[in-house]
C-alpha cells in the first residue's frame, strides 16, 4: 500500500521476510528487510554502549519510523530517549507507536 503523507512524501509499509513490518520512505527501506526488530536491537545495544562511553545523558532520535528503535532502547533499560519526528502525522498510522512502552 503506497501512501502520501506530509508534503507529499511517499511512504509504504510492507512485511519483512520474517513477517515484521518495515517502512519504506521514497522506495527505500528504513529497516532491515530480513529481520528489522533483531537488527534494531543490535543497533540499540551499540547506541547505549556509545552513549555510556561518551557519557551522554540522552539519546536523540530524529524520525520515529515504526518505533522499533526507541522501543528497543527502552526495553534494554535506557530510559533517556528523545524522539523528534518531522512528520508527526505519520505516527498515527503505525501500530507500533501505541505509547504503551
Amino acid at each position: 500500500m503506497l501512501l502520501k503523507g506530509y508534503s507529499e512524501f511517499e511512504w509504504e509499509i510492507r512485511d519483512s521476510r520474517c513477517g515484521d513490518r518495515i517502512l519504506l520512505l521514497g522506495g527505500r527501506a528504513v529497516y532491515s528487510t530480513y529481520n528489522p526488530i533483531e537488527q534494531t536491537e543490535i543497533l540499540a545495544h551499540r547506541l547505549i554502549a556509545g552513549a555510556r562511553e561518551e557519557k551522554c545523558d540522552h539519546i536523540i532520535i530524529i524520525g520515529l519510523g515504526l518505533g522499533y528503535l526507541p522501543k528497543s532502547l527502552y526495553n534494554s533499560g535506557y530510559k533517556r530517549i528523545i524522539v523528534w519526528d518531522p512528520f508527526p502525522i505519520m505516527q498515527q498510522s503505525f501500530p507500533v507507536c501505541s505509547g504503551e512502552w
